[in-house]
């Protein structure tokens, strides 16, 4: 028997919450296949995907499943990150510039992503998928760059961080 871990919500809500998350995941696949999406929704809907399943692999952990039932999740979660992550999250200026930096939620996934894929150990090349999406981006970040150099210990350390102009990420974290 598993330990629920989310003391909040109950398993059976948990469990409700996974079996949603992974219809609509293979949904989308069904739509994929069939060619149901239109060519210019093809990088948001495959965005969505990667948020869907970075939210299924954290509601199963809350359910009580073990660490390691995420680095099948995370593999793939990688790949659509590295497909189609760079440019899409990019805060825009009010003159609808993009910016360096990514909002609150997209910095949070990011975050939780290059978080796991320290933890979970995941091969070089993979996590040097996810450091490639955020260099595409022109993101510096003293957190994500702290988490990067931790497996990456040759990186070369940034300057200063691209969220001062607009975004008061370093205040906020």
């Amino acid at each position: 028997m598993k330990t629920i871990r989310d003391q909040i919500k109950d398993l059976n809500f948990l469990n409700s919450c996974i079996n949603e998350r992974y219809a609509s995941h293979l949904r989308r696949i069904e739509k994929f296949v069939t060619n149901y999406i239109a060519v210019d929704r093809i990088q948001s809907v495959r965005v969505d995907m990667a948020k869907n399943l970075l939210y299924l692999g954290i509601t199963r952990y809350s359910a009580g499943d073990e660490i390691d039932s995420w680095k099948e999740s995370l593999n793939e979660i990688v790949e659509l990150f590295d497909q189609y992550w760079s440019g899409y999250w990019k805060l825009k200026n009010s003159n609808g510039i993009a910016l360096d930096q990514y909002g609150i939620s997209s910095y949070d996934e990011m975050l939780w992503v290059l978080s796991l894929g320290y933890l979970l150990d995941i091969p070089e090349i993979d996590f040097l998928k996810l450091v490639d999406v955020i260099d595409r981006d022109g993101v510096k970040d003293n957190l994500f760059e702290f988490i990067i150099r931790a497996k990456l210990n040759e990186r070369k350390p940034i300057i200063e961080e691209s969220y001062k102009d607009f975004f008061g990420v370093p205040n906020l974290f």
